[in-house]
């Protein structure tokens, strides 16, 4: 209260009542009285009766503003059933305008304030959204009467900047058919702006269309099931620079429903086209893979092929029918689909049990095309914890590990889901998925390596190619295939190698050895030898070279052989397959060779001179090529050269002396120069470090 001076107000007995909301029940009585004028909908006039009802029936209490609310619900229920059970059909469309709230812009406005330039006020059940460009003079608000024809309609207003500004209301419980939705617009620019208007429903289905008259706006889409749509018309001002106003006005919102015919149609269409898509498709996946369908090992059945073409064929005749259903079309579909899945999970030919085999790069260009994949020890590391990893080598060696065995995950869902291992030299080694994640040349890749503790092992799926015998390698703990980089090294990355099999080749060893005598051997592979063949190792004690007996020789290290067992062994070969990750290895002072390689001079090499016919190891003056899978000696710098090496009657010690009065033994006798003779020597013989004369 505020006055003059001297001026007075008395206030008193103030009394607070309750009043119910009314407005909203009596609006919807006549939204749906109007509607049923036309639909003539007795459902709907039981209603409308029943919601007059509730409005005479009014008193003050605040349990009549829910009869109300449920009241006003359970009316606009009843439109929508009633305009739902009067649909339009594909030739004579049904107007569905009076179920949009406010089709035409009429009656009051709700005000909301912009930062600047005044108001916008949105028509009576229209919700307003702004995307405004700065903060300028932008509003919208309902003009009484258009520039252009006298009506009420929604005027929306822009200066200077582009925005864009849109009114939307959402239509509940549309049934399943298809629409559409049309609304007047018209331009009116007094500096030639340009505005863009755009109905859309959901999403944004209809592209912007520039006014720059009176037009029509419309949009056909289509409720694939019974739901809510709702519905949007948007006005985007096309900015000018310099001082500008666009301004673009809507009017007669309109909804017609044409009913399911052309929906079916449409539907139908669309499930013949993607029937044919499948069948494109699976007919694709047939052609790609034909090449590799065969009895080789990873190769397509015949029988997996003939049932996609069985399936294909079948969906085809779908197709080509002429009365086909929609529903038809669907099923051959889902059946063709489902016969493609079964297909690329199909289990390719299997290896043979116990097969083992070479795995070769195929990738067409690739430096290492025709290597075969080998592992090899390197040191071990953070990166790579058991040291050993996969390179594709120049070409298989048969005493390498390069033979893999291929062994069934038994994976019911996975039939073509293999542990991949190698025989290495510590026992078997499963490929698995390395940690290295990176280089400095910015990949991303996870190395391939080996372990030889099982339950780290991982399956790897094998995938067939269009090529003939040729698969790729996926990964399934990084979802990717295995590549191999130019180097050679096998990672996990974008991208894949293509490999192909051969068959593993085993390593053969001969032994040919006369009865009594001696030989050196290594082995790739843990060798069975005959019964009588005995095989030791050999180390420096003091000055003799002490020979220890192996029972169960293994791979991988070198032998001294003797044949002891009352026969010549000729033309004897021991096979296996190979389990080396290097060209020699050594035990103290044995070293074994797999190759041609040289052998330097100084070492000491088991021979049979012509001069003495004396088997024993002699030195090289020069160097040697030496013989696969052979043995040299080779004595620490700190031993005394000698002129040979010789084996005792006692088996297990040789002298490492060169022959002299000290060294003979029974059997074997030297003269007094040192050199070897046998019992027909005239003479004095040296027999057991004693000095003797032969007759």
């Amino acid at each position: 209260m505020s006055g003059k001076q001297s001026a007075q107000a008395f206030i008193d007995n103030f009394t607070l009542s309750y009043t119910n909301y009314t407005t909203a029940l009596s609006d919807v009585i006549t939204h749906a009285t109007e509607i049923n004028s036309t639909l003539a909908n007795a459902t709907l006039g039981d209603a409308i009766t029943t919601a007059q009802s509730v409005l005479d029936n009014k008193d003050d209490t605040p349990a009549y503003q829910e009869t109300i609310n449920n009241a006003v619900t359970t009316l606009k229920a009843a439109i929508t059933t009633a305009v739902a059970t009067t649909p339009g059909t594909k030739d004579s469309p049904v107007y569905w305008n009076t179920i949009i709230v406010n089709p035409s812009f009429e009656g009051t406005e709700t005000t909301i304030m912009t930062t600047k330039g005044g108001a916008q006020k949105n028509p009576a059940g229209w919700t307003g959204s702004k995307v405004w460009g700065s903060d300028l003079w932008h509003y919208a608000y309902k003009v009484p009467e258009n520039a252009t024809d006298g009506s009420n309609s929604f005027k929306i207003r822009f200066n200077w900047e582009a925005d864009t500004y849109s009114i939307s209301q959402t239509l509940v419980n549309l049934p399943r058919g298809k629409y559409k939705l049309t609304a007047d617009v018209n331009n009116y620019n007094a500096n030639s702006s340009k505005c863009k208007a755009k109905i859309s429903v959901n999403t944004d289905e209809s592209e912007s269309a520039e006014i720059t008259t009176a037009s029509k706006q419309e949009l056909v889409f289509y409720m694939r099931t019974d739901g809510d749509a709702n519905i949007k018309l948007t006005t985007t001002y096309i900015y000018n620079t310099g001082s500008c106003e666009g301004q673009l006005f809507w009017d007669n919102v309109t909804l017609a429903n044409y009913g399911t015919e052309e929906l079916e149609e449409l539907e139908k269409g669309e499930a013949k086209d993607a029937l044919q898509a499948a069948i494109t498709a699976a007919t694709n996946r047939k052609n790609e893979t034909s090449g590799n369908v065969g009895s080789g090992v990873f190769q397509i059945t015949s029988d997996a092929q003939t049932a996609l073409e069985e399936a294909i064929s079948s969906a085809q005749g779908v197709y080509d029918e002429g009365t086909s259903t929609k529903a038809a079309y669907e099923n051959a579909t889902e059946t063709l689909n489902a016969a493609v899945t079964t297909y690329n999970n199909a289990a390719l030919i299997a290896p043979a049990a116990g097969a083992k085999y070479y795995i070769k790069v195929a990738t067409t260009g690739h430096a290492k095309k025709g290597n075969a994949v080998v592992v090899s020890l390197g040191s071990t590391s953070n990166n790579n914890p058991t040291g050993y990893t996969f390179n594709a080598s120049a070409a298989p060696a048969a005493y390498l590990a390069q033979a893999v065995a291929f062994i069934s995950a038994e994976d019911a869902e996975h039939p073509n889901r293999y542990y991949i291992t190698f025989e290495g030299p510590e026992g078997t080694l499963y490929l698995t998925n390395g940690t290295l994640t990176g280089s400095a040349a910015g990949w991303k890749a996870s190395q391939i390596q080996g372990t030889t503790d099982p339950s780290k092992k991982m399956g790897f799926d094998i995938v067939a190619t269009a090529t003939a015998n040729v698969f790729n390698i996926y990964n399934t703990e990084t979802n990717s295939s295995i590549a191999c980089q130019n180097p050679g090294n096998l990672y996990t990355e974008s991208g894949n190698a293509d490999f192909t099999l051969d068959e593993a080749s085993q390593a053969s060893v001969d032994i040919n050895i006369k009865d009594g005598k001696w030989a050196t051997r290594i082995f790739p592979f843990a060798p069975e030898l005959p019964n009588g063949l005995v095989a030791y190792t050999a180390e420096v004690n003091g000055d003799a070279l002490e020979l220890t007996e192996v029972k169960s020789p293994v791979a991988n290290v070198p032998y001294i052989l003797k044949n002891n067992t009352g026969d010549d062994i000729t033309s004897t070969s021991l096979t296996g397959y190979g389990t080396a990750d290097r060209d020699s290895y050594a035990k103290d002072v044995l070293i074994g060779i797999y190759t041609d390689a040289t052998i330097p001079d100084g070492s000491y090499v088991l021979q049979t001179p012509i001069s003495t016919r004396v088997q024993a190891f002699y030195p090289l003056a020069t160097t040697l090529t030496g013989t696969p899978y052979r043995c040299y000696l080779a004595l620490p710098n700190s031993a005394a050269k000698r002129n040979a090496i010789f084996f005792d009657k006692e088996e297990g010690t040789t002298g490492i002396e060169a022959p002299n009065a000290t060294n003979g033994e029974d059997g074997v006798f030297y003269n007094l120069a040192g050199q070897r003779v046998n019992r027909s020597y005239k003479g004095i013989i040296i027999q057991n470090r004693k000095a003797k004369l032969n007759n």
